[in-house]
């Protein structure tokens, strides 16, 4: 087995950046077990999910979420009109056999590949700049960023076994 499967990793990034496509990838290379984040109704169906989702982060291992507490941070304002206060708690927490993996591209990438069905285009540049500005507060124990602008889904997963492998 690869180092991957010792641990648990949280692919983050804007709509149609690739993280489902990455994790496709990932979940069938390295036998992890799939999961997709539910969107929170208000504040508190968000606190309690996303303390739920630490705590499943560091009892399990080979756990893959598309989305976590940095979807969170950034759509929690847009769509349900609260700010989540508790991400840096929450995320300080997590033990070290998590993973934080954002999920980047260009805008023009982004522009091409997403459907627009949840977010504006013209908000996209700013999501862009808030994840990344988001990643670099982060208090994940491991962090990598990936760009699928320039690297096929493979080639993402590759890199990342080759990270965590290092480790």
């Amino acid at each position: 087995m690869t180092a991957v499967y010792k641990q648990n990793i949280v692919l983050e990034g804007c709509d149609g950046a690739g993280k489902t496509t990455l994790a496709k990838v990932l979940e069938e290379q390295h036998e992890m077990f799939y999961r997709h984040v539910s969107n929170p109704v208000d504040y508190e169906d968000g606190k309690q999910q996303n303390l739920d989702f630490v705590n499943k982060m560091n009892k399990n291992t080979r756990l893959l979420y598309d989305r976590g507490l940095l979807g969170e941070a950034i759509y929690g304002p847009i769509f349900r009109g609260y700010t989540p206060d508790y991400i840096r708690e929450f995320e300080s927490r997590l033990e070290p056999h998590n993973w934080l993996v954002l999920v980047d591209c260009d805008v023009k990438t982004l522009n091409d590949r997403y459907d627009g069905e949840f977010i504006e285009r013209k908000n996209i540049p700013q999501i862009l700049k808030d994840y990344r500005k988001q990643f670099n507060l982060s208090k994940f124990p491991n962090k990598i960023i990936v760009n699928s602008s320039d690297s096929t889904p493979e080639e993402m997963a590759l890199f990342i076994a080759h990270v965590i492998g290092e480790q």
